[in-house]
């Protein structure tokens, strides 16, 4: 009998000892579940979040602000390229340009950037418009990079003997873009225009890169430009021009 008892009270302790381990692998089963529910819907709930946002950007990045009818109204923080926003949600696109009348234009070249300015400017050259309105836009252009774009982009369409071509290229300054506006009168055979061009570096290493681009081209330019060496005003660069001329022979 006291075997038997003892037997019972084992088999009560084991009984609840398995309980409690049960209950207790339970219990962090479920939080194991339930940190992992978490994870899944907090990833859920921020995708969303996210998405809902770039959609509210999307929507708001596209809308202009609406404040009259008036077309004329120009927003001068909202010209990009070749296109200008107004302050409706109609848009003044360079291509619909021929039906703008000529005070719309000089609004856009006053409040456009050297890039949209280039465009029009091509514009307006090649379909002969009025002078004034040309010269603004040249005038009006600060960026030598945009203004060497544009002389290529007339030498494309054959306006290099237009008076605008020369008149750009003049009003080059930076030696960079004067020795590549030679470059591209040397490519087109556009002989008149090198010495005036030339005549405007003031930079002893690219007048040195220009003649040697000349030099290949017409040595009859050349010496003229060249002038005994008297372009220079470095004698560093005098003495490679000099090097460079006995390679070619040209000095003996």
């Amino acid at each position: 009998m006291e075997e038997d008892s003892i037997d019972r009270k084992g088999l009560f302790y084991c009984e609840v000892w398995r309980n409690k381990m049960e209950w207790i692998f339970n219990g962090i089963g479920t939080e194991i579940l339930s940190f992992i529910l978490g994870i899944m819907t907090g990833v859920t709930g921020c995708k969303f979040f996210i998405n809902r946002q770039t959609q509210r950007a999307g929507k708001q990045s596209s809308q202009i602000q609406n404040d009259g009818k008036n077309e004329g109204n120009i927003s001068a923080d909202k010209i990009y390229g070749d296109k200008i926003i107004l302050n409706n949600p109609d848009e003044l696109d360079i291509r619909n340009f021929p039906h703008y009348s000529a005070t719309k234009i000089e609004d856009i070249i006053a409040k456009g950037n050297n890039e949209t300015l280039r465009k029009w400017c091509l514009e307006l050259i090649i379909n002969y418009k009025q002078e004034y309105l040309i010269l603004q836009c040249i005038e009006k252009m600060d960026n030598d990079s945009e203004k060497y774009k544009l002389l290529q982009e007339l030498s494309k369409r054959n306006f290099m003997d237009s008076e605008y071509f020369a008149i750009i290229g003049n009003s080059l300054s930076n030696g960079v873009y004067l020795t590549k506006a030679i470059e591209l009168y040397i490519s087109i055979g556009k002989m008149e225009y090198i010495e005036t061009t030339f005549s405007l570096i003031k930079n002893n290493k690219y007048i040195y890169e220009s003649l040697v681009d000349i030099y290949e081209y017409n040595k009859d330019i050349f010496k003229k430009l060249y002038d005994k060496g008297n372009c220079f005003d470095n004698t560093r660069y005098k003495e490679k021009m000099i090097c460079f001329l006995k390679e070619k022979e040209y000095l003996k």
